[in-house]
């Protein structure tokens, strides 16, 4: 059998961002550490936002430590699985920058987001709004044999409200950052992964036809 070159995930890897749900994905990925090299994924908004589908009006306060929560376990993931081959962007020039797994690791900023995972503290979250805000777009560059790089962007727009968690939005900062990228290396040839429509979807109706 002749194996895929790589594997691309875009998003809603869980149902409601819980840590079950990601040490359930990583515990199945360690039993295949072929695929977990070929592997790359985004978050989607099941991943990072509110989720209730027993109660669509439920509200989440938006200084609450849920959705830092939620996206701490999203960059681990990332980390864990792609971590030394992402690359974090200067938003200034559009050059690579460090690896996501040694971003994480200066400074101060891993024991930042340790007090998050641990006690929910508010140092935590806010060192976690700007890990999230500083990451995206993700850069993996094209590796020994292939004629192409990966580009991950998050797509999802912030919600604290479960009835609007699929708003898919790219900001105007990682739009930025994908140019200078694109820019910079005009001789590579890219995939761009995200996980909402790049254009709305519109679907008419069968019985509209002809009409």
């Amino acid at each position: 059998v002749t194996p895929v070159d790589r594997v691309f995930v875009t998003g809603d890897i869980t149902d409601a961002g819980t840590r079950a749900e990601w040490a359930e994905f990583l515990d199945l990925l360690r039993g295949w550490p072929a695929l977990r090299t070929r592997l790359s994924f985004v978050p989607g908004n099941h991943d990072v936002n509110i989720i209730d589908r027993t109660n669509p009006a439920r509200l989440e306060l938006p200084w609450s430590a849920g959705q830092s929560l939620r996206q701490l376990r999203v960059v681990l993931a990332l980390d864990a699985i792609q971590g030394e081959r992402a690359h974090v962007v200067d938003r200034a020039s559009g050059a690579l920058g460090p690896s996501l797994n040694d971003y994480l690791r200066d400074g101060a900023r891993g024991e930042r987001l340790r007090t998050l995972a641990q006690r929910g503290t508010m140092r935590g979250r806010r060192e976690m709004a700007k890990v999230w805000d500083a990451i995206f777009p993700l850069v993996e560059p094209p590796q020994a044999g292939e004629g192409y790089g990966v580009i991950l962007l998050n797509s999802n727009a912030r919600s604290n409200f479960a009835l609007t968690n699929a708003i898919g939005v790219v900001n105007p900062s990682q739009l930025r950052a994908l140019k200078l990228v694109l820019q910079k290396n005009p001789r590579h040839a890219w995939i761009i992964l995200l996980h909402h429509h790049v254009v709305e979807q519109r679907f008419r109706h069968p019985c509209a036809e002809g009409q």
